[in-house]
């Protein structure tokens, strides 16, 4: 495998089993957008030259969608969504088809759905985290958790609310990818990679001056496209010491918390784009 590779495949479900796979080599473009907010993250794909029975189960049958890209064979999964439109037509030359696939995660459930929960004193925390992921249609990953609740725990509201507040009383924090609910210490990244910046942003005039003002501060890095970089986590991005001849106070590999993490394919494109604010531990 050269370095440089790049690997995409989709898979398209229908209700019982997988209706089409478009496997690594047929031509996928992709705009996939994450946010760390109640807000949908959607995705775009534009798959080209299917053969007609495929096309037509895709526009059919198909309900889900699984997209996976990366740089390793098989890719890791980048996106996971229902699908809600799936229009067909030939390409601008009239040489070949093209499908073009819209699909989200809502995150519906976890957010609107209320649910009331009461634990006792002693439950453990992997067994109260577990079930409020699951009450909000989600999966769990508590590897990273010990210990027991210490007091009882009454909880009223969205999923995703109350297992934010109970995971933070314990000093935990979690982070919702692709279905699944990762829970892990507060102060610990889920992932960590280091990114390069390309611009920053700090919604005022100048420079921030003070550590009041860096939480302000807005960065904008891209790399090569990288699954672990999803919105709600954390990374490592390498930011200049300085802006315009003036000193500010943002770390040279600071640690920022991912507000937004787009991913794009195109014959020319294989990349993350992320933009995050200063995390304070």
């Amino acid at each position: 495998m050269k370095p440089s590779e790049r690997y995409v495949f989709a898979e398209f479900v229908a209700k019982d089993e997988v209706a089409v796979v478009v496997p690594t080599g047929a031509r996928i473009d992709f705009e996939v957008q994450t946010v760390s907010s109640h807000r949908k993250d959607t995705a775009h794909l534009t798959v080209y030259n299917l053969k007609p029975e495929s096309r037509a189960k895709i526009g059919r049958d198909a309900i889900e969608m699984n997209l996976y890209a990366g740089y390793i064979d098989p890719p890791p999964l980048l996106f996971h969504g229902i699908i809600t439109d799936t229009p067909t037509y030939r390409d601008e030359a009239f040489t070949g088809w093209l499908v073009e696939v819209f699909a989200e995660d809502t995150k519906s459930s976890a957010q609107t759905e209320v649910i009331t929960r009461s634990y006792d004193s002693g439950t453990l925390l992997t067994q109260v985290f577990k079930d409020l992921a699951a009450a909000g249609g989600l999966g769990s990953d508590v590897t990273a958790v010990t210990g027991r609740l210490t007091h009882p725990l009454p909880l009223t509201g969205p999923p995703a609310k109350m297992l934010r507040a109970a995971t933070k009383l314990y000093g935990y924090r979690y982070q919702i990818k692709n279905g699944t609910a990762i829970v892990v210490g507060e102060n610990d990244p889920i992932s960590t990679v280091s990114v390069p910046v390309i611009s920053g942003e700090t919604g005022m005039k100048g420079v921030p001056t003070s550590r009041l003002e860096r939480k302000k501060v807005k960065v904008t890095a891209v790399s090569r496209l990288n699954s672990n970089l999803r919105a709600g986590s954390l990374c490592s991005i390498e930011t200049t010491a300085t802006i315009g001849g003036r000193k500010a106070p943002i770390p040279p590999k600071g640690i920022y918390l991912i507000e937004s993490a787009d991913f794009v394919c195109d014959p020319n494109t294989f990349r993350t784009t992320v933009t995050g604010v200063p995390y304070e531990t």
